[in-house]
């Protein structure tokens, strides 16, 4: 029987010290929005104000740095402990102990260790997290200032699409001419769909940077940028970072996504080169953008499944209305390769995990993309529907869905995710689809006919 107590105690005590390492706690604290600043920033008037803007929807606590720990273990166990709905980091850069992920002969710094749920492969990070990087008090109120103003207006915001298309040099071995075309795709996919224009811009391969192009699309108001394509730093940060701010003088603030080398890539010496990361002077800027999701060093293939799950995420239903959540959506995307499939046919998982881990949010991670949240019913990404799922997919009354259409159709995929994204059940050309095996649980259906898709949350009592 003494035997008995003393495991049981012990037990007990693993069990705690577990927990207090953040391995038991799995899901997300809805109500939770924590914000890690350093010492330059405690007493920050802006950072009271974005403070008290964050506090109409969520409990938003506020520690140090110094209060946590000094090691990246220590603010992955504390942050994992919590498990808040959304993270922030602000501070200067070099305030926080970073994560060194090795690639050939790079080595690429990423924050992502924080919020990772997995530290071995692909990091299947669940938390959203945004930095703001800021140099002193006037940056950081910029950062602040932008982002109120531009949810609370968010809906007077133009549905205007930028698409940036980088250089046209063969990279070997990526084919990176295909840049514009990518662009148009996910236009014609995505944004065309709810409503979108756009403007796109032409590879340029004989001069070390487009800036001004840049510059004049940016002034004349838009609302999602998208870069893709070879970056370097002459492009990006001696490039827009030293000839192109100066000149922005927008007043309504667009979400960049890049999926460019080198966009991302804080401040310090790279490949010999010292310059400003040009995330985080865009976001600074008084003008520029309101977020910034940039990657560090060498993007390569594995970004296309990211983009496309990032893209997907701003506009798909079954995601929160929240730009982190979008993100985290797309660090987690299997759902939707097809325009990767189209131009990249084989990505690896290694591609994919240094993807993950070296992409980052410049920016507030509860920033909202739309007024609209997630619904419980089917919600459509094309304007010509012509086919539906009964029953409502919130609530299925006998384990069997069933889709029914009033047109032919030569392809039929139904697929069942879980929240991480991974694929459950697949279907090929079936009407009536058996989910009974399917434990109880909250899931992402995506429904494709011919080249309709509509996706929709599916919850199996």
């Amino acid at each position: 029987m003494i035997r008995i107590k003393i495991y049981i105690i012990v037990l007990l005590q693993l069990f705690l010290i577990l927990s207090i390492k953040g391995q038991t706690i799995n899901t997300r604290n809805q109500d939770l929005y924590l914000i890690i600043v350093s010492d330059d920033y405690v007493t920050s008037s802006a950072l009271a104000t974005l403070k008290t803007f964050r506090e109409q929807d969520f409990t938003v606590q506020v520690v140090t740095g110094t209060s946590i720990g000094t090691t990246k273990d220590d603010f992955r166990n504390y942050i994992r402990y919590l498990m808040p709905n959304y993270l922030l980091l602000v501070g200067k850069y070099g305030d926080f102990p970073i994560h060194i992920v090795n690639y050939i002969a790079a080595e690429v710094e990423s924050y992502n260790y924080y919020i990772a749920s997995s530290l071995t492969g692909h990091p299947a990070p669940d938390i959203p997290m945004g930095l703001f990087f800021a140099e002193d008090e006037t940056e950081l109120s910029n950062i602040v200032n932008k982002t109120i103003y531009s949810e609370n207006n968010l809906s007077s915001y133009p549905n205007e699409f930028y698409g940036h298309a980088g250089s046209k040099e063969p990279v070997y071995p990526w084919p990176v001419e295909f840049n514009e075309e990518i662009l148009a795709e996910m236009y014609d996919r995505y944004f065309a769909p709810n409503g979108f224009d756009s403007t796109m811009s032409t590879a340029y391969d004989s001069s070390p940077n487009d800036a001004m192009t840049d510059v004049d699309v940016i002034n004349s108001g838009i609302h999602y940028m998208i870069y893709h394509g070879h970056g370097k730093i002459s492009r990006w940060s001696f490039g827009m970072g030293v000839n192109g701010l100066p000149w922005l003088n927008n007043t309504i603030y667009p979400t960049i996504l890049s999926f460019s080398c080198l966009t991302g890539s804080f401040s310090g010496e790279i490949d010999g080169n010292i310059a400003d990361c040009y995330a985080q002077k865009i976001v600074a800027n008084e003008h520029g953008a309101v977020a910034f999701f940039g990657a560090y060093h060498l993007s390569g293939r594995g970004m296309n499944p990211l983009m496309e799950g990032v893209v997907n995420g701003l506009f798909n239903d079954t995601v929160i209305n929240r730009l982190g959540d979008a993100i985290i959506y797309g660090y987690n995307n299997f759902i939707n390769p097809n325009t990767v499939n189209n131009y990249y046919p084989t990505v690896t998982e290694l591609e994919r995990t240094r993807s993950a881990w070296q992409f980052h949010l410049f920016g507030d991670p509860a920033f909202k993309t739309r007024e609209n949240g997630p619904t419980d019913t089917i919600n459509f990404i094309r304007d010509n529907d012509f086919f539906n799922i009964y029953p409502n997919p919130a609530n299925p009354a006998n384990g069997i869905v069933s889709i029914q259409t009033n047109k032919n159709w030569e392809k039929m995929e139904f697929c069942v995710y879980n929240l991480q994204g991974k694929e459950l059940l697949r279907t090929f050309n079936q009407t009536e689809i058996d989910i009974r095996n399917l434990p109880s649980g909250l899931y992402f259906v995506k429904i494709e006919i011919d080249d309709i898709i509509k996706t929709s949350k599916m919850i199996i009592e």
